[in-house]
């Protein structure tokens, strides 16, 4: 909660005291098991079930094999069928319900909070939340391209995504 609050504080300038979370991970065990087994297992402490939930969402392929490794030729093939691979519509669809959804009735006084994570937050999480923005936000000024840029500025690398 410590970590969500500063984050909340830094990009919004503020954060509420306590809030109900709702954890997205987007990690699989084939980049950082220890990391995802930490988060199942905090989730799994009675104590914290109070403190909100775990969505565990691993990516498929593009959290697996980078961009860079996929030759050339195959591109167009995999861009098409990553959307299928990842879910990435029907999670980014799974998100704005969640936003919608209330939190529990012993929880209901708390705001919601929605993190959505991978090991880094720049590849899998870029994607997912940038086709939420895309999706949602129907702002005609953010495009890809701007949301490629902002990855490049956030991550200092090129994001490794396909869709």
């Amino acid at each position: 909660k410590e970590y969500v609050s500063s984050r909340g504080v830094e990009e919004c300038g503020s954060a509420p005291d306590d809030f109900y979370l709702v954890e997205v991970t987007l990690n699989n065990a084939f980049d950082d098991d220890a990391g995802l087994l930490a988060v199942r297992a905090w989730h799994g402490w009675p104590e914290n079930m109070e403190n909100g939930r775990l969505v565990d969402w691993p990516l498929g392929a593009a959290g697996i094999i980078p961009a860079s490794e996929v030759p050339e030729d195959d591109w167009a093939s995999v861009s098409e069928n990553m959307w299928e691979v990842d879910q990435l519509p029907q999670r980014v669809a799974a998100i704005e319900t969640l936003l919608q959804t209330k939190a529990p009735s012993w929880a209901e006084d708390k705001p919601l909070v929605i993190l959505v994570h991978c090991s880094a937050g720049c590849d899998r999480t870029g994607e997912v939340i940038g086709a939420f923005r895309m999706t949602y936000f129907n702002n005609p000024q953010i495009t890809a391209t701007d949301m490629y840029a902002l990855d490049v500025e956030e991550c200092t690398r090129a994001p490794n995504y396909y869709s």
